[in-house]
């Protein structure tokens, strides 16, 4: 608000929805009121593409993360076309001369341009969605509105266009799906708000999802840098003391704002859940890591649908499946998450009831006669996560190569259910000669992200080192 000049700000967007159909004029209305910033995240995939080389051999993955499955080998030296990539660059979504597709570890690859002016595809996100100008933002409200008379608290209002069905928005990367009038408001270290005024709005973070009718709103807690810290709260009465002065004559189509309604309550609250006590041995069982409903999807990926009303917190479940890489578990009625939930009893055996139907073969390696691998002393392993679970983990070393040759340093992760297994070493030819000496090796190895609520073990040259992420 300018007092002096009486000038409020007000900026009015028009987005082509992600509806095939869409007809002329039949585009998705954004208004933005107050102190407002909105960044683009979104583009034409098909216009923003890189080429890409391999320097070394890369798993070819079906998602951004190393607890995905392999799909094959890009290998070293061989090109592919980037089109994406998540928001912090690490991983790449690469697109094969022979038609497969899937991700890649960005830092192991030579791109032709920046990588950062990909698209970015959420690591949550389906890769074959497809995200237009504006359907993928960044977005953030007034941190210090006065709260004036008749001044609205900074926002935006969403209006889809009408019997058009549904559209998809990633905002703050949170997946927020609607059909209807919803105002929004995102703040550092609070919250990004969906208050609904008119339809439904469906918000998703992890694979975890709250709906807010009219007259309700849901809140998903977010940092400093507005994306999520966890999932969205259940839905709320719409806060009307700040909604309710919000220009809502603007839109195409007025709407009145609902009286705020409370919605339906669950037999029990979080604070009221006790999560159940697992068992140490006999039959695999799971249940959830935290005390909310866990979605159970007809297939091991946040890409497949939910089935049924999800996984009680109260509950616990037969184990009868799994995919190769433990990421995923399956119940009686479909698949849930490892990184939201809990295992109890012997799961050594638990059979692998799905595999990846686009799986490549990976390519037969030729022995290297030549060369032979040379591993270094580890004398200390410590692990570390960042971020919010699903977690991030670091492994940081301290050793010591065992001579003077100085060859390039190798690295090979594998992840196989807790455990992490961390090869380093040097390909030396067998005739080397190297001076007799002692190089300290310090490093700090990226071991992937996608960790959740566990105790995790991590082996680097057979030199151990744990984390409990149970506690964080």
């Amino acid at each position: 608000m300018d007092l002096v000049n009486g000038m409020w700000g007000v900026a009015l967007l028009r987005v082509q929805a992600n509806l095939p159909d869409t007809l002329p004029g039949q585009n998705v209305t954004m208004l933005l009121f107050g102190d407002v910033a909105i960044e683009n995240a979104g583009g034409t995939r098909a216009s923003i593409t890189q080429r890409i080389i391999a320097n070394t051999n890369l798993n070819v993955r079906g998602g951004p993360g190393t607890t995905y499955a392999i799909l094959g080998v890009l290998g070293s030296g061989q090109r592919a076309v980037a089109d994406g990539r998540t928001s912090d660059s690490r991983w790449l979504h690469i697109q094969r001369d022979e038609g497969s597709a899937g991700w890649v570890i960005a830092n192991a690859i030579t791109a032709t341009g920046d990588i950062n002016q990909l698209p970015v595809i959420g690591a949550n996100e389906n890769p074959e969605r497809r995200y237009g100008p504006m359907q993928a933002f960044y977005f953030r409200s007034g941190i210090g509105d006065a709260g004036c008379d008749n001044v609205p608290a900074s926002g935006m209002l969403i209006q889809t266009p009408q019997g058009v069905g549904e559209i998809e928005l990633l905002v703050n990367e949170v997946r927020v799906s609607l059909g209807s009038t919803v105002y929004l408001s995102a703040k550092p270290n609070q919250a990004l708000t969906v208050g609904t005024l008119e339809g439904h709005a469906t918000v998703e973070v992890n694979g975890i999802t709250q709906t807010a009718i009219a007259g309700t709103q849901v809140q998903v807690p977010v940092g400093e840098d507005l994306r999520p810290i966890a999932p969205p709260l259940p839905p709320e009465p719409l806060d009307t003391s700040i909604i309710g002065l919000a220009p809502v004559e603007a839109l195409p189509v007025p709407v009145t704002i609902p009286p705020p309604i409370q919605p339906p309550q669950p037999t029990a609250t979080p604070e009221s859940i006790i999560l159940p006590e697992l068992p140490t041995s006999g039959a695999c069982v799971i249940a959830t890591a935290n005390p909310i409903f866990v979605n159970v999807r007809s297939g091991p990926s946040t890409s497949f649908s939910t089935v049924g009303t999800g996984l009680n917190p109260e509950r616990i479940y037969n184990v009868i499946g799994r995919t190769a890489d433990y990421s995923w578990y399956q119940i009686e009625n479909g698949w849930v998450s490892g990184s939201v939930t809990r295992l109890g009893g012997n799961c050594a055996n638990v059979p692998i009831t799905y595999t990846p139907p686009t799986a490549t073969p990976t390519p037969t390696a030729t022995p290297d006669v030549d060369r032979m691998p040379v591993y270094h002393d580890i004398y200390t392993v410590t692990v570390r996560a960042e971020t919010g679970a699903p977690y991030v983990l670091y492994a940081d070393i301290t050793g010591a190569q065992t001579d003077g040759c100085d060859y390039p340093v190798e690295t090979d992760i594998f992840r196989e259910g807790t455990f992490v297994y961390v090869d380093v070493y040097r390909m030396m030819p067998v005739d080397a000669i190297c001076p007799s000496s002692i190089i300290p090796y310090n490093a700090s190895i990226y071991l992937g992200d996608g960790f959740g609520y566990d105790i995790y073990t991590v082996i680097v040259n057979d030199v151990e080192g744990m984390i409990d992420l149970r506690v964080k």
